[in-house]
């Protein structure tokens, strides 16, 4: 980041989610995703990686859910 430039709010969600899939955590990484949309909720890339996240944990109502939002 350069000096004085202001962090990314989303960064911190999404960066929580993405290590907690890497770990296979999927509920956890639900809960930052869904943090990351609250900050960024027309963000499509975000939602599909929930909606992919939702399928991993058999919530496929959910996942279609946030496939249409994308």
């Amino acid at each position: 980041m350069l000096h004085g430039q202001t962090p990314d709010p989303v960064w911190d969600p999404l960066n929580r989610a993405y290590r907690a899939l890497e770990a296979k955590s999927y509920d956890r990484a639900v809960t930052d995703f869904l943090a990351a949309i609250q900050v960024a909720p027309d963000n499509a890339s975000i939602r599909k990686d929930l909606g992919y996240t939702y399928l991993k944990i058999g919530e496929t109502e959910a996942a279609r859910d946030q496939f249409e939002k994308a």
